[in-house]
Order: C-alpha cells, then structure tokens, then sequence
C-alpha cells in the first residue's frame, strides 16, 4: 500500500533555519538551511545583564590601574625622601607633592601614594637623626638633680615626644613613621639614662661621704696633738664610718675605700705639695688614721691591703714621700735662713727708726715691715696693722717675736732656728748704731754702692742693700728709694706683653742658629742642648744691657712704644750675629785640626800618614815632565823668579834647557834656602795652573801639595780654602821662620783672649766685640781650630819643632 506523504506545518516557526527533505528510497529527514538567520527580538533583561558585566570588567581595570599609580607614588615619595632636606620637608610636610603636581612632574593619580610614603619615610628619619640626637642631647640632665625626687627620665622622653609630635604637625601618616622607629630608640635612651643615673647617684652619695669628712676632721686631723684628742678624733671618725654603713647607701667595704682614697691620701698629698711642703704634719696625720680601729679588737685601718684600698702598701709609699719632702727641705735650710735674715734687717731697721713725718720713707718703712711678717706665715692685713705698730713703738723685741710664727711651718721653722744667730747679732749691731748720724763720706759711699747694685739690677731691692749695711740714715734711705724709682722707670717696657713676645724671639733666633745653620748634621739631642746653652748667658746679658739703654733713653718719650719696637730687631739682629760668630768658632774647632789631633793621641790612635821622600821625588818628575814641553816659552820667567841676578845673554840655548830642568827638577833642601827655593817653584808652577793651557791640570796640583806637605807655607793664609785638613802642622811648616811664628802667635794669643772674655779681668765678652776685629785669631781658628790658650801653645810648640827640621 502505497504510503501517503505527510505535510509537516509550522516546524519552520519552531525551529527556524530547519526543512524537511524526502531522500533517497524515501526517508525522510530534516535538514538545516543556509539562508540568514532571522534576528529574533532582544529581550531587556538580557540587554542588562551585558551591560552591567562591561562595567564590572571596566571597574576591575581601573581599580588595578589605581593600584599601579599608588604604589608608583609610594616608590618616588620614598626614594624623595630619603634624601630630601630634613628641615625644609617637615616644613613643607601639609603640601608635600602639591608643587610637583602643579608643576607636571607628578601625575595626579599618584599623588595619594607619594604624600603618604613621603611623609612615613620623613617620619623615619625624624625618629632615627631628630629624636635620637634630641635625647643623646640630654643624657647629661639625667645626672643631675640627683636629689630630686621627679622622675627625669620620663620626663625628658615626654618632653621630646611632644616636640617631635608639634614638628610633624600631627601628620597621621609622618607618625607611623616616627612610631616605627621611637620604641627602640626611647627604649635603649631610657637603659642609658637608668644607668648613668644610678652610677651618678653612688658617686654623688660617696662624695657626701667625703664631703662630710673633710668638713667634721679636716681641721682636727690637723691640730689634734694630745693622744687623748687624737683618740677621741679617732673613735668619732670610726662611729661615723660605722654610721654611714648602718644606713644601707654604701657597703662598710666601699665606705673604708672612700675614707682612704677620698680623704687621708688627698690631705696627706696636699700636705705635701711641692710649694709648701708639710712632712711633720703629713706624718701626724698619717699615723692617727692608720691607728683608727674599724672593728673595736684591734682591726686597724693601717692592716688593710686589698684591692679597692691597699692601705698598708700605700702608707709605706706616703712615709717615703714624706722622708723624701723632708730631706728636700734640709738641702734649702741655708738658702731659706739666708731669706728671713734679708728679709729681717730691712724690717728691723724700719723698727728702729720708728716713723720719719715723711711719707715715702715711712711707706717703705712699713712695707719692709709687712713683708717680712707675711713671710713668716702672717696674713696680710694683719701684717699691715701690726708693721705700724712695730714702727709707732719701736718694738724690735715683739718683731723678733713676730717672727716665731715661721715655726709654724715645716718649711721654715729649721731655716728659723738656723737664721735666729744671724738675727741676734744684727740686732745687737743696730742697736748700737741707733740714731747714728752718717757723716757726709759715709752716705756719699752708701749712695754710691746703692746706684752700682741698681745699675746691675734695676729691680734689685734697696732695703736689703741699707740694712745689710745698718743704714738708717733717713737722708740716704730718702735717696735711695729715689734711686730706686728712677732705676725702675728706666726699664719701663720689660713688664709689658710685647717686651715678652720679642724675648722669645730673640730665643728662637739663637736657637735657630745652633739648630738650622751652624750644626744641623747633629743628631745627639743632649750635645744640641749643649751648644745652645755654652756662653748663652753673655748673649742674654748683652741683649738685656743694650735694651735698656734703649729703655732709659726713650723713657720720656710720648711715642716709646713704636720707637723700641722699631729698634729691638735691629739689636736682635747685632746680638745674634755675634753669636753665630762665637758659635762658629766652636764650629771650628769641633771640625778642626787641632781636635782631630788631641783625639788622635788621647784615644792611643796611629798618627796620620805623612808623605815619604819617595813622594816628593815623583811629584818633582811629574812637574818635569809635565812643563817640559814648553821650556823655550817659560825660559825668562823662569829665570826672574829663581835667578833675577842671571845674565841670560851669555848662554846658549842648550844650557837654558839645562838650567831650566835642573832648576825644576832639583829637590830642594830641607833648609831655609832650599824651602825659599821650593816656594819659588810652587809660586811659578801656580801661575800656569792659572793659564788656559794648564788650568786644572791634576799632575801639577798633586804635586804642588806633596810640595806644600814637605816644605810648607810662608804663613798659614796661603793655604787653599777647603784645605786645611790636608796638612798637618805636626809635620808641614806654617811659617818661614820661627820669628814669623812667635810673632803672629802672640798676637794671636792677645787677641784670642780678648775675643773670648776673661771676666774676673774686665776683659770684653764675645756678646760685646766683632770677631772681625781679631783677624789674626780668626785666622788661626777658621784654619786650625785653636779656639783656647792651651790649644794655641800646643800648636806652636809643634811648630818650633817641625822648623827646625825643616829650616836646618
């Protein structure tokens, strides 16, 4: 039965793009068209659904790129500020990144992520340079007040926090940066400060200790003499230790440390002071201590010896210094005696007197007076009282009273007990002289000695010059202090700044003489020392007298101070000058022959070498052969200067050649002829050495010295500069004869003296002369060394001896 074919209706509306189709064999089936596909309608939902998905996805972007600009933001403002200046950003913190902003430097959308980095990192720097120092700063308050009961510590870390939090303006931000740092920094503050606190509070408390000690003994420890007063300040010093200990601020340990260390060594070595040594009072002092008992059985402060307080081994070093003080003081017994009896006649003198009516001499009077009670330990105002008291009575008798007062001191009481013989028989002496009138002569001669003292010492003191010789004329002591006062004026600049400035000077010219010019090669510290300090004193002396004369001279003058600074330098320079002329000489010496021979013979070392006749014959051969070749050239000069009395004309030329040769090839004799004869030779040979031809020629100048050595010199001026050394005058004639030598030599020695200086004869100093003016002992210095009378003898006994040999 044939099938029907079925109309399918309205699948196209359910599925469109979808057709039935009848296949082969008759299937049916469906297939999808490829017409364009009909666009259906868009449902609003939908439409909203996409949308909002597009703006998420746009959101999520821009959220990231935020991101990225905050944290580009973060990176710049941290890395600005690191390095930004400190000050100048906290300043500007409120606007931190605006300028840049405005100026296109900084994208705003990074300006959120700069601010806040910035400031942070400000922050941090702020708490690790500002705060940091700001407390270090402070480190020294914790240490004081330390009797103050407000806490310190925090109270600084308060204070500073609140600076730092006014600085960064409150910036939240800047802040946490701050915060980041703060803890540790307040907390490694607050560890010091506890300490040093604590550390500064015991060394507080121990000094109270001390303090309390010096205050309740340090008299006593002193006066106590009786054994009952030195066993009551014993025990008090022991109840007071124990005391100390008992309130729990210090172990009994430590107390014992700081009543040793703390009070009894520093009073002990106070009394022991190099100005004013007291060993009697040291020792009393030392041994009332040491007795003290802590314990009460006999535990002695004096047995301890651990670390902290080595008691005993300190003691025996302290006796030691107090031996040591005592035996100094012995050595100057003499000397001080000597003071007190200078200082007593002067005062004396004033005693007896009584008051003139005249107010200089009565002023010196007083004075003198005074003077010698406040060296006896009086202090000064009573001094002055008393001194008019003395003089109203007259009251010798109570001065030398008085003057018991020098017992008190260890220093001087042995000088006391020695000058008290000296003090009775001076005034025994001016009682006898009391009211003595002094005749015409015998003021004029005070007067005359008062001016010579003056005028070696401006400030030598008048009184001691008219009580040594018990002169209490009123007319003469009147003329004296005049004498005085004008010797005074006279050296008017010597107490000024300047005067001081320019007296170094002067020393550092003298040194750098010695140091820079004359012995620079000298190694030996101690022997620098030495030459700067030989003959020093003469050049001090000179300098000195020639400065005040220029003193005395412009002492008047309204415009002195520029005047003498004017000429000072001009006198440094002359004074210098002759002392580098007098080191020089030293110099000479040091490097001279004449030492070189004493240290040749002192030290047993073999005498030079001197020159043999084998020498002498082959220097004589090599001037033959050397001048041979210009016999005919030299023929009349030759014959001027050995044979001016030769007729020439008679003779052939052969016998020239003969005589030319023999004459300078001929060794002359060791006689005053033959030596003539060689002068002769050496003086022609020196003209040709002078000539283009043969002017540096060797075999003549060696064999001119070989000459010299043997035969020797006219007078030590020919010899050549720089060769000196060369000759020996134990061997080689300085002079022709023995009259030449006698002669120069005592003019030498005339003017070695008087160059020199021999003080006890008034003979010029060589501060005063210039080593010019002595020609003759230069010479016989620059070329020998003889810089002494003996050195001079030496060299000339040499030389009487080496011409007789020479001049048989």
């Amino acid at each position: 039965m044939a099938k029907e074919r079925v109309q399918v209706q309205g699948l196209g509306d359910v599925a469109p793009g979808i057709t039935p189709t009848i296949q082969r064999a008759g299937q049916y089936s469906v297939a999808q068209l490829r017409a364009a596909p009909v666009q259906a309608p868009r449902s609003k939902l939908l439409d909203l659904a996409e949308a909002l998905g597009t703006s998420m996805e746009i959101v999520g972007q821009y959220g990231k790129l935020k991101e990225f600009e905050f944290k580009k933001g973060q990176e710049r403002g941290e890395m600005e500020a690191a390095t930004a200046d400190l000050e100048q950003s906290i300043e500007d913190l409120d606007a931190t990144g605006e300028k840049l902003v405005e100026q296109g430097l900084l994208p705003r959308s990074q300006l959120v992520g700069y601010q806040r980095a910035f400031r942070r990192r400000i922050g941090q720097r702020v708490g690790r340079k500002t705060y940091a120092s700001n407390l270090e700063a402070r480190m020294e308050e914790v240490t004081q007040n330390l009797d103050s009961d407000a806490d310190i510590i925090e109270n600084i870390l308060a204070e500073e926090r609140q600076k730092i939090t006014e600085q960064l303006g409150g910036s939240q931000f800047a802040m946490q940066g701050f915060g980041d740092y703060a803890d540790s920094i307040e907390n490694s503050f607050y560890n010091n400060a506890v300490k040093q606190r604590d550390r500064a509070t015991q060394k507080y408390n121990e000094s109270l200790v001390i303090e309390e000690a010096n205050q309740d003994f340090g008299d006593r420890v002193l006066t106590a003499t009786d054994p009952k007063e030195v066993a009551q300040l014993q025990l008090d010093i022991k109840n007071q230790m124990d005391s100390i200990t008992e309130e729990g601020r210090i172990p009994r340990s430590r107390v014992v440390e700081l009543y040793w260390n703390g009070f009894a060594v520093p009073n002990i070595n106070n009394l022991l002071a190099a100005d004013n040594p007291q060993p009697d009072k040291a020792e009393k002092m030392l041994d009332a201590l040491l007795d003290i008992d802590l314990t009460g059985k006999g535990g002695k402060l004096g047995n301890i010896n651990r670390e902290g307080a080595y008691i005993r081994s300190k003691a025996v070093e302290i006796r030691n210094k107090i031996e040591a003080s005592r035996r100094a003081i012995d050595s100057e017994e003499g000397v001080r005696a000597k003071d007190i009896v200078n200082l007593f006649m002067p005062a004396a003198s004033s005693v007896m007197g009584g008051f003139t009516g005249r107010p200089e001499i009565d002023k010196y009077a007083i004075e003198s007076v005074a003077d010698f009670l406040k060296d006896a330990g009086w202090d000064e105002e009573y001094a002055n009282n008393r001194a008019e008291e003395l003089i109203r009575n007259q009251d010798i008798e109570s001065l030398k009273f008085e003057g018991l007062k020098y017992r008190d001191n260890d220093v001087t009481k042995g000088a006391w007990n020695a000058a008290t013989g000296s003090i009775n028989d001076f005034t025994i002496r001016l009682l006898q002289k009391t009211n003595a009138v002094m005749p015409f002569s015998e003021r004029e001669s005070a007067l005359e000695e008062v001016e010579a003292e003056l005028a070696k010492d401006p400030k030598a003191n008048v009184k001691e010059i008219l009580a040594a010789k018990q002169v209490t004329d009123p007319r003469v002591i009147a003329q004296s202090i005049e004498l005085s006062r004008d010797a005074r004026a006279n050296i008017w600049f010597e107490g000024t700044e300047s005067f001081k400035n320019f007296d170094r000077q002067f020393e550092d010219n003298l040194d750098s003489i010695i140091d820079a010019e004359l012995f620079q090669d000298e190694k030996e510290a101690a022997v620098r020392n030495d030459l700067k300090a030989g003959s020093r004193a003469l050049f001090q002396e000179q300098y000195m007298n020639e400065l005040r004369v220029l003193q005395s001279a412009l002492k008047d003058d309204p415009e002195r101070d520029v005047k003498i600074a004017k000429a000072i330098p001009g006198i440094q320079n002359e004074v210098a000058e002759r002392w580098r002329d007098f080191k020089n000489v030293e110099k000479q010496f040091r490097e001279g022959k004449v030492k070189e021979i004493a240290e040749e013979m002192k030290g047993g070392i073999e005498p030079f070498e001197a020159p043999e006749i084998p020498d002498l014959e082959e220097a004589v051969e090599d001037i033959d052969t050397t001048l041979n070749g210009w016999l005919g050239s030299i023929w009349n000069e030759i014959t001027r200067s050995t044979m001016p009395d030769l007729s020439v004309d008679t003779l052939t030329n052969q016998q020239k050649e003969d005589l030319i040769l023999d004459t300078l090839g001929k060794n002359p004799e060791f006689t005053a002829a033959g030596r003539e004869l060689a002068f002769k030779q050496i003086d022609f040979i020196k003209t040709k050495l002078e000539t283009e031809e043969f002017e540096g020629n060797t075999n003549l100048e060696d064999s001119i010295k070989i000459m010299r050595q043997f035969y020797g010199f006219r007078n030590p001026s020919e010899i050549p500069a720089g060769q000196a050394m060369d000759f020996d005058f134990r061997f080689t004639p300085m002079y022709d004869n023995k009259v030449s030598l006698t002669d120069e030599a005592n003019k030498a020695l005339g003017e070695l003296i008087e160059y020199l200086g021999r003080e006890e004869e008034g003979i010029k100093t060589p501060a005063t002369v210039d080593i010019d003016d002595y020609p003759t002992f230069k010479l016989y210095n620059e070329t020998f060394g003889i810089n002494s009378e003996a050195q001079l003898k030496f060299f000339v006994e040499e030389q009487k001896r080496v011409l007789d040999l020479r001049n048989q």
